[in-house]
């Protein structure tokens, strides 16, 4: 009889010991979302965690990558990349290409010891919190009827890519495409 009495006790602690934390990492995912908009910081868009948006090419652009994680995260990640048509002007109003360039930005990071429930990330872009697809320089040069010139984007598309690590380790990820015209 003794021992049909231990039984109810070991099967409550055992019950109490497997309960989750009341907001563990991953039961939540991090809502993702970009916000993009000209430095001036009038009429700014937000988006989803991917997304696409068009903006004129002279244009000086804040891209902001941000992350509201309830169940905290321990980093975040920007990098950007595409595949623009290069070009230069020469000096007199004409346009020449030379099509297609990869172009890409290094991976920026930053990690959140202790963690952190939200935080945001901006594309840097020629040292600036600002992005200027026409600045972008295709590291390629362009021979023109006056000479050869630097090249830069003339047209296509930059894709951002972002991720966020929650306290969990889980990887979360969302991706931004910015084209001109």
């Amino acid at each position: 009889m003794r021992f049909f009495s231990l039984i109810p006790p070991l099967i409550a602690i055992f019950a109490m010991n497997s309960c989750p934390p009341s907001n563990p990492p991953g039961t939540n995912p991090p809502a993702l979302s970009w916000n993009v908009g000209p430095i001036d910081g009038k009429s700014t868009q937000t988006f989803g965690p991917n997304a696409s948006t068009h903006i004129p090419g002279g244009s000086a652009y804040r891209l902001v990558f941000l992350a509201n994680a309830p169940g905290g995260m321990s980093s975040m990640s920007l990098a950007a990349a595409g595949s623009p048509v290069c070009g230069a002007d020469n000096g007199s109003g004409g346009i020449f290409t030379i099509g297609n360039v990869p172009v890409s930005w290094p991976t920026q990071t930053a990690n959140f010891n202790p963690s952190v429930s939200g935080n945001s990330l901006i594309l840097l872009s020629s040292g600036s919190a600002s992005f200027t697809f026409f600045s972008i320089d295709c590291h390629a040069t362009v021979v023109t009827d006056h000479g050869t010139k630097e090249a830069f984007a003339q047209s296509g598309a930059i894709t951002l890519s972002g991720t966020v690590t929650d306290t969990g380790g889980h990887v979360f990820s969302g991706q931004l495409q910015v084209i001109v015209p």
